[in-house]
């Protein structure tokens, strides 16, 4: 039997598939997607939760039943650009727009340097 998190994120994969980079992907044992090595959505129970640009939050928010996701018993109310739609109060339409929104937030972000290697420590 399939989890119901598998079963949620196979409604879009023939959509989200075909899209240029994107991979499926696990993320603390939920499944979701990345481009480019970068997650830029997940699977949670009943909910889409996605990383969403700056300027389109407002928006994404006023969908029904959308919120600001934070990890699970963290005790923050914000996890950066992270929001969660409910699957069961939006359409796969209006979901699989809001994930090609963030798709296309992620696969543009600029690669984020990487630290040199941490200098050896003083004997």
């Amino acid at each position: 039997m399939t989890s119901p998190l598998l079963a949620l994120r196979a409604r879009f994969d023939p959509t989200v598939l075909a899209w240029p980079g994107v991979v499926r992907r696990t993320m603390m044992g939920y499944p979701g997607y990345s481009v480019h090595g970068r997650l830029f959505a997940f699977f949670g129970t009943d909910e889409v939760i996605l990383k969403c640009p700056d300027d389109r939050r407002s928006a994404l928010l006023a969908l029904p039943g959308a919120y600001a996701w934070a990890p699970p018993g963290s005790g923050m109310t914000r996890f950066g650009q992270w929001l969660a739609l409910p699957a069961a109060e939006n359409s796969d339409d209006a979901l699989c727009d809001a994930l090609e929104l963030a798709y296309r937030h992620v696969s543009t972000l600029e690669d984020i340097p990487r630290r040199a290697s941490m200098p050896k420590a003083l004997d």
